[in-house]
């Protein structure tokens, strides 16, 4: 007598047992879902600095040849000191934002594209709520972020 086995059914079966194994560990996977946040500054908080990121659609050249469809990123210092926003020509990646260790920093992001968006911070020290996990995709509109630099 051969027995058949049924990969569909083993692999479902591997495959549930994984996930549910994976939510049991990180229960705010479960929970995961876009959000609209919006905010206004925080009296209390005085900013050193203060930034406008702006997400957008935009249509660049990655090579040469026809223009791809890009998600562009655009920054504006609102507050000084200058030095702070390098905008990269040419370049759909966001902007060098360069602080100073004990500053606080507040950044309004406006996001205008066709789709929810996150922003990764790289060699900043900040909440793992504010450093561009899914979880944590921003919808259109507008947020505002309060950060003092470590």
């Amino acid at each position: 007598m051969i027995n058949k086995i049924n990969y569909n059914r083993r692999n479902f079966l591997q495959h549930s047992a994984l996930g549910v194994t994976a939510l049991s560990m990180f229960p705010k996977l479960a929970l995961a879902k876009t959000n609209s946040l919006k905010s206004k500054p925080t009296a209390s908080f005085k900013a050193d600095v203060e930034i406008e990121i702006t997400s957008r659609d935009a249509d660049m050249p990655i090579k040469q040849g026809r223009k791809t469809k890009v998600q562009k990123y655009y920054a504006k210092l609102l507050k000084d000191p200058k030095g702070t926003v390098v905008e990269l020509e040419d370049n759909y990646l966001g902007p060098t934002l360069n602080y100073k260790q004990g500053q606080k920093v507040r950044i309004y992001y406006k996001n205008r594209l066709s789709e929810p968006s996150v922003i990764h911070w790289h060699g900043l020290h900040i909440p793992q709520h504010s450093d561009g996990h899914p979880m944590y995709a921003i919808k259109r509109g507008l947020f505002i972020r309060e950060y003092k630099i470590f």
